[in-house]
This record gives C-alpha cells, structure tokens and sequence, in this order.
C-alpha cells in the first residue's frame, strides 16, 4: 500500500504493519515494524512510503500541520501545554510531540481518561517512548482522589503546578473539562504553569486561553479518526486499567485509616465506603502508587506496592468488578 506525501492514512487494528519502504511515523515514531492495538491511528509519511499491513483502512486526509508543530517545538523545547474538547486529540498530540522530542518530560492531568497511570492520579515520566497502551508506571506523580478536577479545581492546580513546576522541557496533557467552571479552570492552569507554547486543539479552545498567551500559540484542526467516546466507553476504560493495575497486587494490613485529602466535602466515610476506596500510597513522603481498602478482617489495603508508610484516602470507590462509584 503507498503512503502518499503529507497525507493522514487513517487506518484501525489490532494488527501488524510492516514498512517496506521510505519511512512513516505514527505517534511521532519511526520504525520498520508496528504492533497496534484494538484503536484507530493515522499513519504519516513527509516523503511518501510503502506499507503492508493487515490494518483496517479508513480514510485518506490532508495532513493538518500536528507533525511540523511538534518537529518545530522539539527543536526549540520549552513549556508546553495542550488544550481543546473531549476527543480533540489532545493526548495523541502531546504523546506524538512527547515521541519526536528529545530530553522532555510527559506530564497527564487528565484524572479520569489517563494515558499514564490510575484514575484519580495525575502524572509523569520521562525517557521511555509512549505508545496506546503504557505501562501503569511513573517517574513523579500527585493524588487527587476523584476522576474530575470539578471536585476541588484549586486543588487540582495545587497539584498540577507540584507536578510539573521543577520541569522546563515538558509537554503537559489536559482533561476536557472546557464548559462552565472548566474554562476559568484551563485558564488559571496556563497562567500558573506559564508555557512557553500553547497548542489548541479547534477553534473553540481558543477560549479557554487568557489573552496575553494568543501569540505563543499554536491553533491546530483536530482529527477525527474515530467516533467520540461514550460515557460507557470512558467507564470501561477505567474499569480495564483497574483491573491491570490489581491483577498482582497483595493485601496487607494496616494499623491506621491514613490522612484526609485536603479536598472539601464530608469528612465521615461509611464502612461501605471504605470498603474498596482508592487511596495514594505514600513511601518516604512521595506517591509510588494506589491501593484499594479492605475491610473484611479490620484494615488492609490492597496493591501492588511492596513497601509503604503512608496512604491518602480518595473519593472513589472500586468494587470487585472493577466498576467505579463517586462518593458524596
């Protein structure tokens, strides 16, 4: 199959595809053999190529500029946060800019459709290329505790500015949280973070920007490689990195019920709460991971991580089969 010059090839898997010849990029990366998962993806080549696959192929498209816009800010680095609606592209973009760049960092603030780790964590890594599916890993990372910044917004710039403040050479992927309250929400994120580049994803995000960052800002067209997700899809996508992340996870007992998030609401869980709550596992007064309560045989949490000597509660609660409940 000929991949033409500048052009999106939109294709879906799972399958194999091989190039036999030029090069391609899909993701920001360039190799000779991909794997692709169960999604939708374009396929891009700046000079043409030649591919075989087994891939379903979708469409053909003019290519909208993703690919020159994350070569040019690899090239000069800096801050750099990306905007738009749910379903924009937002954090294929930042992963494909994240893949073409050297020595940045890749930050998620997306708390309930998270590219990197859990639900109701925010995160980063840095070093490790990014593909669809991640290991549930990370190299620093905040808990919040619920899956919308909706619950505390100052608590999540709190966090988001923690996260990330220390890191120059980052690409920071926001939710799409962009009505109402999110709007004055994206707008304190991009003045408390100061970015050196702000990408936005359709003409509607250029709303949630503060006046004074329009010049360093890069307006990009979305594209629509797939359907718009859901609430269902989004729920099942929790519920599948849950249970990824628990698959090999062990209980152990605890002798406290942990600390409060600073986050506002009732201060008394239920029994039936607790059982089951996510909470941040804390060892040496960092996040290294969650765990969920259990409380059959008085406290114990459930996890993955060996060691630890501190937890914070959430406002999420995972029952056995992985469905999600919000609590208050």
């Amino acid at each position: 199959m000929r991949v033409y010059p500048n052009q999106y090839v939109i294709m879906r898997g799972p399958c194999e595809l091989r190039v036999t010849g030029g090069e391609i990029r899909i993701m920001g990366l360039s190799q000779d053999l991909y794997l692709i998962p169960d999604t939708t993806f374009t396929v891009y080549s700046r000079k043409g190529a030649e591919i075989e696959s087994d891939c379903e192929s979708l469409a053909t498209l003019p290519t909208t500029g993703w690919e020159e816009v994350a070569e040019l800010i690899s090239l000069t680095g800096g801050r750099v946060i990306v905007i738009g609606d749910l379903d924009s592209g937002k954090s294929y973009f930042s992963r494909t800019l994240y893949n073409m760049a050297k020595d940045f960092a890749y930050a998620d603030l997306d708390l309930g459709q998270s590219s990197l780790f859990l639900p109701t964590f925010m995160s980063m890594t840095q070093g490790s290329k990014l593909w669809f599916h991640n290991p549930l890993s990370f190299t620093r990372a905040e808990f919040f505790g619920d899956i919308s910044p909706s619950r505390d917004p100052n608590l999540h710039l709190e966090l988001s500015l923690r996260l990330v403040k220390d890191t120059r050479n980052i690409v920071v992927d926001t939710d799409g949280w962009t009505r109402s309250s999110g709007v004055w929400h994206k707008r304190k994120l991009i003045e408390l973070l100061d970015p050196d580049y702000v990408v936005a994803l359709g003409v509607d995000a250029l709303r949630l920007m503060p006046r004074n960052y329009r010049q360093r800002t890069f307006l990009l067209k979305p594209v629509q490689i797939r359907r718009k997700k859901t609430r269902t899809d989004r729920r099942a996508n929790r519920r599948s990195l849950y249970e990824r992340y628990f698959a090999w996870a062990k209980e152990v007992n605890v002798s406290s019920f942990g600390r409060r998030i600073g986050l506002t609401g009732s201060s008394c869980y239920l029994h039936d709460h607790l059982n089951g709550l996510m909470v941040g596992i804390i060892s040496g007064g960092k996040i290294v991971g969650a765990g969920l309560m259990k409380m059959e045989e008085g406290p114990s949490i459930k996890t993955p991580v060996s060691s630890f000597d501190d937890f914070v509660l959430g406002f999420v609660s995972v029952d056995a089969e992985w469905t999600e409940r919000r609590l208050f």
